[in-house]
């Protein structure tokens, strides 16, 4: 499963689109933290692709709680986001980050970057449970 923690619908809908074209594992869609915690409790995903303003419990909140989490210490987690503030992406590393990237404005960008996520972490990639 990849799990997509992503409160603005139509960013999420434009990401799920991508990541269905290019992969087979189901994609779940969380919009808030909460949820995402509880689908973090149900399954260990194959990757987490995580927005870091979200209601209920932010991202880097939900990030170092997913850490903590039996079998999810190792998960990639991909910061996808629209800050490119330092101190965003220094709190975000610091709680177990694998990667961070910047949402472009297009979507013809943004999608080239979903697929190139995906093709790297769930395709070409040999980590840990990979």
């Amino acid at each position: 499963m990849v799990l997509l923690v992503e409160d603005n619908i139509d960013h999420a809908e434009l990401v799920m689109d991508s990541l269905r074209d290019r992969c087979d594992l189901p994609v779940h869609h969380s919009a808030d933290g909460v949820d995402a915690l509880q689908a973090i409790d149900d399954a260990v995903p194959s990757l987490v692709l995580l927005d870091l303003r979200l209601p209920r419990v932010d991202g880097l909140t939900f990030l170092e709680r997913m850490r903590s989490t039996p079998g999810c210490e190792h998960v990639p987690v991909v910061v996808l986001t629209t800050s490119a503030a330092e101190l965003d992406i220094e709190n975000a590393y610091a709680r177990g980050a694998t990667a961070y990237l910047v949402k472009p404005t297009r979507y013809d960008e943004l999608d080239a970057m979903v697929g190139s996520v995906a093709d790297f972490w769930l395709r070409w990639n040999r980590g840990v449970g990979a």
